[in-house]
């Protein structure tokens, strides 16, 4: 396979990595213990957060992104559906059944999903 923004693997050791032999790399592609990280810019679930969880009734939702989200019960069917503004936004729970639920959420920089407890 083909990358062309790989530029460094990140290793345990640099040197046993470079005398192990049979890597097939591209030229400018490097081994180091510490490798940059991804484009911070990207959407993941390190840029949306949800508390308190176990939840009672109102669930505050922070993300760095516009998002759009959906709940989904464990049958897999939609409870609730809106959109988070960047910042704080709350979710009212207070009308749903107690038990797990699933949290979907989507902005134009990708997606992710992160479980929630309605007590």
């Amino acid at each position: 396979a083909t990358t062309n923004s790989l530029t460094c693997v990140q290793v345990d050791n640099v040197m046993d990595a470079e005398n192990k032999g049979g890597w097939n790399f591209d030229g400018g592609i490097y081994f180091d213990t510490n490798c940059p990280g991804l484009n911070t810019d990207d959407f993941n679930l390190n840029t949306v957060s949800i508390y308190p969880n176990p939840v009672k009734n109102i669930a505050k939702i922070h993300s760095d992104f516009n998002v759009q989200y959906r709940l989904i019960n464990i049958q897999g069917q939609e409870i609730l559906k809106g959109d988070i503004v960047s910042g704080v936004g709350q979710l009212d729970l207070s009308t749903i059944s107690n038990g797990l639920y699933f949290l979907h959420f989507e902005s134009t920089s990708g997606g992710a999903v992160k479980k929630i407890i309605k007590q």
